[in-house]
């Protein structure tokens, strides 16, 4: 029944966490997209019970601002849904923007941590430069404006010290949640390019290898080819090793391009990437096969 539950559990994690994720997407991308989704459906539940304890509190305008962050946190989520992944983004970043900066101003809740919390987030998440800089300029005099210039409470009482501490307390957690969530992202990322380097080393070393002995598998019938076209060139064959140096050299012809038809189909295999297939095969006729291109080099050193 527990393990039930686990898997069940585990399963509408995993799917509120992929809302909007594509299989084509680069891992990067897919670990920011999920980034977002977890802050949002975080962000969705706290905003949600803090609209509540300010509605009973009669901060009306406060409870306001955390209805409008779940409005938000909804549409990021859609917009995910639907891969509107930049939009998604700006409304996120946009929207928190206001909401944080108004609440620190009016009712000192310590949204400054939110507002750094939201920078560090668009700094690493948007892409574009002009826009990545623009927004995350206009979150850094957001967070001086709270911190140097609290506005008097205008709009409903300030929270009360504890409530501005938790708040506090979250967004460093906030922070330190993210910085790390990007760090591990960061830390998988390179493990899987030393991965593939160490993997294209590994191809790099066995192709060295594989070019090597086909060199010399190649050199050899190439340069027997070379000697019985001189003699020809030269006549110094009597008819009869003439019918004989053709036959050779149809043969040498023929191993040949069968050498070639192999050194191109592994390259193609190459390409797509090289995988090892363990079968089982008959050794006579390989050996035979290798018998048989040899032959003339066990003839011309007179070996049996």
């Amino acid at each position: 029944m527990a393990n039930t539950l686990s898997v069940y559990v585990k399963n509408i994690l995993y799917r509120l966490s992929n809302v909007g994720v594509d299989p084509e997407m680069s891992y990067v991308e897919s670990q920011y997209t999920k980034l977002i989704n977890i802050l949002n459906w975080i962000g969705m539940c706290c905003m949600l019970s803090y609209a509540i304890v300010n509605f009973g509190n009669e901060r009306y305008f406060l409870s306001f601002l955390n209805l409008l962050n779940v409005c938000d946190a909804t549409t990021v989520l859609i917009l995910n849904k639907y891969r509107k992944y930049l939009s998604a983004r700006l409304v996120m970043v946009i929207s928190r923007l206001i909401i944080y900066t108004v609440a620190g101003l009016y009712f000192h809740n310590g949204g400054e941590y939110f507002l750094v919390a939201l920078l560090i987030t668009t700094s690493l998440m948007i892409d574009n430069k002009w826009i990545r800089f623009s927004l995350c300029f206009l979150i850094f005099i957001a967070c001086v404006a709270v911190i140097l210039f609290p506005q008097p409470p205008l709009l409903g009482s300030p929270v009360p010290p504890e409530q501005a501490y938790a708040n506090m307390i979250v967004g460093i957690l906030l922070i330190v949640g993210v910085v790390s969530f990007f760090k591990s992202i960061q830390g998988t990322y390179q493990q899987e390019i030393e991965k593939q380097r160490q993997a294209l080393f590994s191809l790099n070393k066995d192709k060295e290898k594989m070019f090597s002995i086909l060199a010399h598998d190649i050199r050899s019938p190439m340069v027997t080819l070379e000697n019985l076209l001189q003699m020809f060139h030269e006549d110094l064959l009597t008819h009869n090793e003439r019918i004989e140096t053709i036959g050779l050299l149809k043969d040498q012809v023929s191993q040949l391009g069968s050498v070639m038809d192999n050194l191109l189909r592994w390259s193609v295999r190459g390409m797509q990437g090289i995988q090892t297939i363990k079968v089982t095969f008959l050794l006579r006729p390989l050996v035979l096969e290798l018998f048989h291109f040899l032959i003339s080099l066990y003839d011309k050193n007179n070996l049996r």
